[in-house]
């Protein structure tokens, strides 16, 4: 029974303590001022005569309760178990966290935004001056960030020796981190069989560049005198390297086309070009790609054919380049027999594929 009494008592003790101070006096004051009121109304019955018994000096008044301002009477303390000042402890550090958070929540809007408006700043800076390659020329002198290795990929035509030159990187003296790659790719175009170039970081001292090289599909005679002058042409067009003894020279050569200087036009009449060269690159064993020894464009940009074993022309035509090439496929299919109507390839004079719609005419010397 006696400790639930003190048990009791305790939990009264925590709640006055959690009361705020603002409510504390405010009770002290309200039994203050009913106290005053008590006394004062007993002074006025003592003086009207209406009391039981008349007082003529303070000491009568001391059997009054009212008498003066009593101070609350004293307990003793009573001791609190470890367990509730611990919690309390802990209830107040909730409340000085929470109070904290807030505080700093309430602060004014520029100061919470000027970190991240600096940050955005400092961003900006640095893509728009180029921080990267700043960076770079502050730590160029990290060793371990020298180039070690040059690695290229798709070299098959041209040096890697060459192209390791061109890009003017010094094993062991440039930095992987102010190399500018796109200057280095640009010297790597330079090599007349390079198409193109791409230039890689493998972090932290290697250098690879993947190279796609010209493919050469043809020869193209430029020389405007007697004495041929020819150069490798692509797929697209574009004459990139001369030809110089010693050099591949297993290809058809393509003449006339520089007597157009319209860029547009000469386009088209490569595009008709290039059509029966990837038609005759199927390699039909009446036609194969070998087999063809020059493709002439003439005034009016019409392609004549000249073959290896034969010096009769095949007007070709422009246009229907498919169409046009079977039927030559199934022409000369015929012509290589020994007898066929008694026509010999060996008579031929010229062949025309645009003689008639749907019609070829294989003309025929007196002689044959």
């Amino acid at each position: 029974m006696l400790r639930d009494f003190e048990e009791r008592d305790k939990d009264e003790l925590l709640q006055k303590m959690d009361m705020g101070g603002t409510k504390l006096k405010a009770l002290k004051l309200q039994h203050r001022a009913r106290a005053t009121g008590i006394f004062l109304r007993q002074c006025l019955r003592e003086l009207s005569g209406k009391g039981r018994k008349r007082t003529t000096r303070n000491s009568d008044l001391r059997q009054h309760s009212f008498a003066s301002m009593p101070e609350p009477a004293k307990k003793s303390r009573k001791r609190l178990s470890l367990s509730r000042v611990r919690n309390k402890i802990r209830q107040n550090q909730r409340v000085r966290k929470d109070t904290f958070d807030t505080q700093l929540n309430k602060r004014p809007f520029p100061v919470r935004i000027f970190p991240l408006a600096l940050t955005a700043l400092a961003i900006s800076m640095f893509f728009t001056f180029d921080g990267e390659k700043m960076i770079g020329r502050l730590f160029n002198d990290i060793s371990i960030f020298k180039v070690r290795e040059l690695d290229f990929i798709g070299c098959e035509s041209t040096s890697k020796d060459r192209l390791r030159l061109l890009t003017g990187i010094n094993l062991y003296q440039t930095s992987l981190l102010g190399l500018d790659t796109d200057i280095v790719a640009t010297n790597v175009e330079q090599d007349p069989w390079v198409s193109r170039a791409v230039v890689k970081r493998n972090w932290p001292s290697e250098i690879v560049i993947e190279v796609v090289e010209h493919q050469p599909v043809a020869m193209i005679n430029r020389s405007t005198t007697s004495q041929p002058q020819l150069f490798y042409v692509d797929k697209t067009g574009t004459a990139f390297l001369e030809v110089n003894p010693g050099q591949d020279v297993d290809y058809p050569v393509i003449t006339g086309l520089d007597r157009f200087a319209e860029e547009e036009q000469r386009q088209a009449i490569f595009a008709d070009i290039y059509s029966f060269l990837r038609y005759a690159g199927r390699n039909n064993p009446n036609l194969p790609a070998q087999s063809v020894s020059e493709i002439h464009i003439n005034e009016q940009g019409e392609m004549v054919i000249y073959l290896v074993d034969h010096t009769f022309p095949i007007f070709f035509g422009k246009g229907d380049i498919y169409e046009k090439y079977i039927r030559l496929v199934k022409v000369l299919e015929a012509l290589y027999k020994e007898k066929r109507k008694g026509m010999l390839i060996s008579g031929v004079e010229y062949i025309r594929m645009d003689y008639l719609n749907d019609k070829v005419l294989v003309a025929q010397s007196e002689s044959g």
